[in-house]
């Protein structure tokens, strides 16, 4: 092999992102494009041409697959996106609220409305 080669094998395996580095470890599951399209909620083929730069991803589209991408690599994902990082109570209200029953989510927004109606 030559030098060149050998150097550029080692540059690219130096700045592997985190979730390729990950993807490879044998503790991951390995998941197909078209099981990562739906676990952001858009095709398989969507994903192909976001990965294979065929099509950009809309604005729309990052805001909604932006915090699936955050449980799988962190928030620094909105740094990266260039998307405002949501509020980390907004967060963990979002992460509970199917636990939440109906009468507790009724009275969660309840008090809501009349903390905005007092300012």
């Amino acid at each position: 092999m030559a030098k060149s080669e050998k150097s550029t094998r080692n540059t690219r395996k130096k700045h592997s992102p985190k979730w390729r580095k990950k993807q490879n470890s044998k503790k991951e599951e390995k998941i197909s494009v078209e099981e990562f399209g739906k676990y952001l909620g858009y095709s398989q083929q969507a994903v192909n041409f976001w990965l294979n730069k065929d099509r950009p991803v809309g604005e729309n589209a990052l805001t909604k697959i932006a915090p699936k991408l955050a449980e799988l690599l962190g928030n620094e994902i909105y740094k990266i996106l260039e998307l405002p990082e949501p509020e980390e109570n907004l967060i963990y209200i979002e992460s509970v609220w199917d636990k939440l029953s109906p009468e507790e989510q009724r009275i969660i927004r309840n008090q809501t409305e009349k903390i905005v109606k007092r300012k």
